[in-house]
């Protein structure tokens, strides 16, 4: 049986190479292009998914080794919230 942990040894040897390079804030980006903060911007990964690749392609350039997904508020209690909890699946899996 193969070491549970043999997945995911890149990441753990990435962190111990030294410092690693995470994305920033992926809604500030989103605002700065332009979409308001009364938008979802978990919907944007369905219904603007160029923009938000362009996103991760900036911080791609600018250094980043690890991009986190737009995916911060993709759950059901808070897009239960605005009334879009059947979309759940759909924002996450577009959003990976």
């Amino acid at each position: 049986m193969a070491d549970s942990t043999s997945s995911h040894r890149p990441f753990f040897d990435l962190l111990r190479s030294g410092v690693v390079v995470f994305d920033g804030a992926m809604g500030t980006m989103i605002y700065a292009a332009g979409v308001p903060y009364s938008q979802c911007f978990d919907a944007l990964n369905v219904t603007r998914p160029d923009l938000i690749r362009g996103i991760h392609e900036a911080y791609v350039k600018a250094g980043a080794q690890i991009i986190e997904t737009n995916t911060f508020g993709a759950n059901r209690f808070r897009l239960g919230g605005i009334d879009r909890e059947q979309y759940v699946r759909a924002y996450n899996e577009a959003g990976v």
